[in-house]
C-alpha cells in the first residue's frame, strides 16, 4: 500500500491595519486556494501609526514563529490615506520595515473600496437591511463564436437580483461561493443574448470579455426600455470579485451599492444608517461633507450613476415606509 503524500502549504504570515484589509487577505486567500498552494495568516493590529502598527507587526510575526514556525514571508498592508495622519511616511515605513524583512504593501482608498471596505458587516450594522450588492460597470464588446456586440457589463453580487426584483427566464443565478471563487460565469439579458445566440438557449454557453471567457448560467426575463430610453435588457453580469479581478481592474472605482431595506422599514432611517456607517467607513472627520450620496425616491425606477468616489442613487418603495431599494456609494 503506497503512502499518500501531502504536500505542505507554504505559510506567509501578513499583518493588515483593520478589518477591511483583512477581508482583503481573507478574498485573496479564497483566489489562491484552486491557483496556489498557499495559506496567508492574517493578523489585525487595530489601526494607529505607522511606527505602532510595525512594531506590533514585529511582536506578533515573532511570536507566532516561536509557535506554529517560520514563514516563507512577511508582509504589513496599509492604507495609502494614513500617510498624512500618521507618524512615519510611507517611504520611512517601508526602510524600518526592510530592517526586519517585512514587505510593506499600500492599498489606494479606491483598491479598499474595489475589495468592499463598504460592504463587510453592512447588513449587521444596518439593522433595516434586508440585501446588499456592491456594482461596478462598465461598457464593453462581448464576443461568442463569430458575433460580437457592445452591452453593459455589471459586477454585482446574488442579492442583485433580488433587489432589483429580476427573475430568470432560465437557469441560475450566482452564488456568493462564486463570488468568492472569483468564478468566470455570467447572467445574460435579452437583448444581448438575442444578439450574441439569436433564438437559442444561452444558457452553458461560452461569451468572451476581454478575451476571458465565462459560461452563461441564467438568462434574465425582459424588461423593456426605461423612462429615459435605455434598453434595460442589454446587459451581462458577473460576479463583483471576477468583474474587478479578471476585467476592470483592481483600482476600479465602486460605482455604486444597491441596498434593500426590509419590508416594513422606515426608509429615512434606513437612509440615515446608511449615511452614518459610509460617513464611518470614509473615515470622515465631523468637520468633513460627506463624499458620497443616498437619496430617497418614490415609487419611480432607481438607477445608480457615479463618477469616482461620489455616487448618486436611490430608494424605491411605497411612501415613507415599507419594503424599498436603493444604491448609495
Amino acid at each position: 500500500m503506497s503512502a499518500r503524500i501531502i504536500k505542505k502549504r507554504a505559510r506567509f504570515f501578513v499583518a493588515v491595519e483593520g478589518e477591511s484589509e483583512q477581508a482583503f487577505v481573507t478574498w485573496l486567500q479564497a483566489l489562491s486556494e484552486k491557483e496556489l498552494h498557499i495559506h496567508l495568516d492574517g493578523f489585525p493590529l487595530g489601526g494607529g501609526g505607522f511606527k505602532s502598527m510595525l512594531q506590533k507587526a514585529v511582536r506578533q510575526h515573532k511570536r507566532r514563529c516561536r509557535t506554529a514556525g517560520a514563514y516563507r514571508d512577511r508582509f504589513l498592508i496599509v492604507d495609502s490615506d494614513r500617510a498624512e495622519q500618521g507618524d512615519w511616511s510611507i517611504e520611512q515605513l517601508r526602510r524600518e520595515a526592510a530592517k526586519h524583512k517585512i514587505i510593506v504593501c499600500v492599498q489606494s482608498p479606491n483598491h479598499e473600496g474595489l475589495l468592499l471596505r463598504m460592504m463587510p458587516g453592512m447588513e449587521r450594522e444596518i439593522p433595516d437591511a434586508a440585501a446588499v450588492s456592491p456594482e461596478f460597470y462598465s461598457y464593453t464588446q462581448v464576443v461568442a463564436g463569430n458575433q460580437n456586440w457592445k452591452t453593459k457589463l455589471y459586477g454585482e453580487g446574488p442579492d442583485f437580483f433580488q433587489i432589483r426584483q429580476w427573475p430568470l427566464a432560465e437557469g441560475e443565478i450566482f452564488t456568493e461561493a462564486d463570488v468568492r471563487g472569483a468564478n468566470k460565469l455570467a447572467v445574460i439579458g435579452q437583448t444581448t443574448s438575442q444578439q450574441l445566440f439569436g433564438n437559442e438557449s444561452p444558457v452553458g454557453k461560452i461569451v468572451r470579455v476581454q478575451n476571458v471567457p465565462f459560461t452563461v448560467v441564467g438568462l434574465l426575463i425582459p424588461k423593456g426600455f426605461s423612462v429615459k430610453g435605455h434598453d434595460q435588457d442589454n446587459m451581462l453580469i458577473v460576479p463583483y470579485s471576477s468583474a474587478i479581478n479578471r476585467l476592470m481592474g483592481k483600482n476600479t472605482a465602486l460605482y455604486g451599492i444597491n441596498i434593500e431595506a426590509a419590508e416594513g422599514a422606515d426608509l429615512a432611517q434606513v437612509q440615515d444608517q446608511i449615511r452614518d456607517l459610509l460617513r464611518q467607513r470614509h473615515r470622515l472627520s465631523s468637520s468633513k461633507e460627506d463624499d458620497f450620496f443616498v437619496r430617497l425616491e418614490g415609487t419611480g425606477g432607481v438607477y445608480c450613476e457615479g463618477e469616482g468616489r461620489v455616487v448618486r442613487g436611490g430608494f424605491e418603495g411605497g411612501g415613507g415606509n415599507g419594503g424599498g431599494r436603493g444604491v448609495a456609494g
